[in-house]
Formats: C-alpha cells, sequence, structure tokens
C-alpha cells in the first residue's frame, strides 16, 4: 500500500502530503483540478505565468475562464456541453490554445485525466498545461524555410499539373505580351482574379497599378462614379471632386470582375473607353485621356446575355478578343492532391499546428464531391477538417456534412455490374483504407453495407 513518507533510511518526520502544494508549485508546468460542477478548485503558480491568472482567481471560477481551444464548452458557448474528460476520456499531449488574462493566445500541450474514488466514480479531473509558444514560434519559422524551399506544381501561386491547366498557364503567357483585352470565363471559387494577377504581372504592365473593381457590388450611378470619377457638385453629396478607377489604373490595368452584370448605360461608356481611351467623369463634359489594359471576368454566358439584350453586341465582341476558361474544380481532378496538401499546410502553418495527414479514406470523399464552390469550397472544407481533426490526421468524419451527404455515388442509385467493375479499384481501395471495416467503407462510398456487399460479390465473381 502507497505512502505519504519516505523510506526511514532516506530521513524521518517527511509527510509528502504537508509539502504537496509547495511541490506543486515548484512545477514549471500548470496545473489545475476542476470538479464535477466544472469549478476550478486548484491551480498552481504556474498556471499564473502562463495564464496571466492568479491561483486566487481562477479557484472557484468555471473551467471556461481558460477558453480551451478544444473545449465544447467553449465552442458551444455552453458549459453545459459534453466533454471527452468527464466522460472518462483522458487526453494525451493534445495541443490547444488559452486565452491569457490579457486577451491573447498562448499555444500549449494538454494532458488531462479523470480522478475517481474507490467506488470509481469521477469525482474530479486533473489536467496538466505545458507551454510551448516558443516551439510553436520555431515551427513557424522552419515552416516559413521549408515553403521557400517548398515549390508545388503550378505557375506563379496557381497550382495545377493537370493538362487543362496546363492550356490555361499558356494562354496566360500568350495573353500577357499584348495588350488586347482579355476576358475571363469560370465559375465562382476557381480562380479568376488569381488569372488576372498573373496577366498583369506577366505584361510590360507590371510596373503600373492593377486596379479591381467588383461590378456586381455596386448599384448603377454608384458604379459609373467609382469608374470615373465625378466633379463637385455632380450630384447630392459629391462635396468635392473625385478621382474614378480608370484615372487611377493609368499606366497599369483595370480589372472589371462580373463584367456581365454592368448596365447598357454604363456599358456604352466603356466601349468608348476601349476604343477612344477616353471618358468623363460624371457632371463634367471634358473628356479625359486613360491609357489602361482591359481585363474583365465573368461567371455567367455573355453570348447569351447578349442574345436577350442585357449585354451589348459591340460591347461584347470588344471584350471578347482574347477569352481564357478557367476550368472547375471538377474538371481538373488529377490536381486535387496537389492542391489539398498545399492548402493542408498553409493551414497549419497559419494556426501554428503541425501539418496534419489526410487518409486515403478523406481523400476517396473529397474526390467523390462535385465542388460547386470549386477551390474557395476546398479550402473552406480543409479549414474545417483541420479544425475538427484538432491537427491530428484527417479522416472522413472530420470533412464537412455537405461533402458526407453528396457523394458521387448516391446511396440511392445501384450501380450496375458492368459500373462495379469499372469502380473496382476505387472500391477495393477505400476497404483497404478502412482495415476492412465494411460498414465504415460503405460510409465513405456513401452506400449501405448490404450494397457493399453486393458490390464486393459482383467483383469477387468476375475474378473467377
Amino acid at each position: 500500500m502507497a505512502t505519504n513518507y519516505y523510506p526511514t533510511e532516506w530521513g524521518t518526520g517527511f509527510n509528502l502530503r504537508d509539502h504537496m502544494g509547495g511541490i506543486l508549485d515548484v512545477m514549471m508546468d500548470g496545473l489545475v483540478v476542476v470538479n464535477c460542477q466544472r469549478r476550478i478548485i486548484y491551480a498552481n503558480q504556474a498556471m499564473n505565468t502562463i495564464s496571466g491568472y492568479s491561483p486566487g482567481e481562477l479557484l472557484g471560477s468555471s473551467c471556461s475562464i481558460l477558453q480551451f481551444s478544444n473545449c465544447p464548452a467553449v465552442a458551444c458557448k455552453s458549459i453545459d456541453s459534453p466533454c471527452e474528460i468527464f466522460l472518462g476520456q483522458d487526453m494525451k499531449r493534445m495541443r490547444c490554445t488559452i486565452l491569457h488574462k490579457q486577451g491573447h493566445k498562448v499555444h500549449v500541450l494538454k494532458n488531462a485525466a479523470a480522478l475517481r474514488d474507490e467506488a470509481r466514480e469521477l469525482i474530479a479531473v486533473v489536467e496538466s498545461v505545458t507551454d510551448i509558444s516558443s516551439i510553436v514560434k520555431q515551427e513557424r519559422e522552419l515552416n516559413q524555410l521549408r515553403n521557400k524551399i517548398y515549390r508545388p506544381e503550378g505557375f506563379m501561386g496557381m497550382l495545377g499539373a493537370s493538362p487543362v491547366m496546363k492550356r490555361v498557364f499558356e494562354m496566360i503567357k500568350s495573353a500577357a505580351v499584348t495588350d488586347a483585352p482579355v476576358i475571363i470565363h469560370g465559375d465562382s471559387g476557381t480562380g479568376k482574379e488569381l488569372v488576372a494577377n498573373m496577366v498583369h504581372r506577366l505584361s510590360k504592365r507590371r510596373k503600373g497599378p492593377l486596379i479591381k473593381v467588383n461590378c456586381a457590388a455596386l448599384a448603377e450611378s454608384l458604379l459609373e462614379s467609382e469608374l470615373f470619377g465625378h466633379v463637385k457638385g455632380a450630384f447630392t453629396g459629391a462635396s468635392q471632386t473625385r478621382k474614378g478607377r480608370f484615372e487611377v489604373a493609368h499606366g497599369g490595368s483595370i480589372f472589371l470582375d462580373e463584367i456581365g452584370d454592368v448596365p447598357p448605360s454604363i456599358q456604352l461608356k466603356l466601349l468608348r473607353v476601349l476604343e477612344a481611351k477616353e471618358f468623363e467623369r460624371v457632371g463634367d463634359s471634358r473628356p479625359m485621356k486613360t491609357d489602361v489594359r482591359f481585363i474583365s471576368a465573368t461567371h455567367r454566358n455573355l453570348k447569351e446575355l447578349m442574345d436577350v439584350g442585357k449585354i451589348r453586341e459591340d460591347f461584347y465582341y470588344r471584350l471578347n478578343v482574347i477569352p481564357i476558361r478557367v476550368p472547375s474544380l471538377k474538371e481538373r481532378e488529377d490536381d486535387l492532391n496537389i492542391l489539398v496538401s498545399h492548402f493542408i499546410r498553409k493551414i497549419a502553418e497559419a494556426d501554428g499546428f503541425a501539418v496534419p495527414r489526410i487518409n486515403s479514406a478523406a481523400m476517396v470523399m473529397l474526390r467523390s464531391y462535385s465542388w460547386p464552390g470549386n477551390v474557395r469550397e476546398l479550402i473552406s472544407a480543409l479549414e474545417y477538417a483541420c479544425v475538427a481533426s484538432r491537427g491530428r490526421t484527417i479522416d472522413p468524419e472530420h470533412l464537412p456534412m455537405s461533402i458526407l451527404t453528396n457523394s458521387k455515388i448516391s446511396p440511392r442509385r445501384r450501380l450496375k455490374p458492368i459500373e462495379v467493375l469499372g469502380q473496382k479499384e476505387r472500391i477495393l481501395s477505400t476497404l483497404e483504407s478502412t482495415g476492412g471495416n465494411k460498414a465504415a467503407a460503405a460510409r465513405v462510398l456513401g452506400v449501405s453495407r448490404v450494397t457493399l456487399w453486393k458490390w464486393l460479390k459482383n467483383i469477387e465473381q468476375s475474378t473467377h
């Protein structure tokens, strides 16, 4: 039976329990004990250094005062939220952050375990906290050095090695050597603005400004003033003369995003800039010259808009000199591995965590999704997955629900035997990634266990 006394030969009269407080205060690691009501009942001196709160300020406070980033109570803003530790699950070397009393985040390594009485009833939770801020800083510096060496496949910051993206890169190079108008087509989230940046940076105007305007974000009257400027007194509120974007962009390029939303009255004035290189400020009749390169973008079909009279025919043909189409993410599935690896690395670097790996089952789910939001949606999904996985391996359950419930193979659709054979490699690799667990593999593939069993039977029969 354990004792609180040292053996006689080590000295006498030393009661460990009597000196436990002093011993714990010597520790460099913070230590807190939380009761079943989630109130802090003990905190050592090291917690003062790490958190900024004195032990006296912590005692009696809710454990949420420390704002552990991996705490459900903090995420849900409810002290009644379920907690892994109070459900009897120990925590080993978990990286997270706490909120310092002065308001900044402190990166820590957390260990936690439940304390139980002789009847195995939970009586409290003990948590140790190690400040790893200096380690995180070093990791960030190391990641920055790695990123200087790390060069993902792509072109001028736009990632991709698929044939369709290589064609886009070649078109960008060709467009950059001329001064002709460029129009970039593509769905939302595909990276049209990146293409505009690349065209400008490669052009002879790269030393001039690249001025950007989102045409869909402004009403017609505001858009006209934004593009061409106005003179004092031109309209109510015009208290002084203001330069427009075309004046500011002189000698450089102007990027008009969502050009398909520009009303016909503005199209006529833009056409004048395109053809005569001149415009008039709102409220002024004096023409002004400008030297700009036109780059525009749209996710809409301008030809269809022209056919119904929403886009002027002369404006359409003057804009559509060098068209560049940016493919959707679904059209460039071969680039998914490059994109996922790159963005996970960037997200981890920004959060100061180790770069998590993504297992093959999760990659199968990413590949089976249609990505209506394209690369922008992929980045959001990976940010969610990195948070949900807490910096560890990203599994299918860490992906957003939109991906889990919208896989390519719908549970409502049965594959014909010949289709099953076409998906053989994917089905078997998914089963392998789940360690042979058919229930888990069925969830990843988005089908029932019975359907998966039938698929496997068809595959087995085909091999005999």
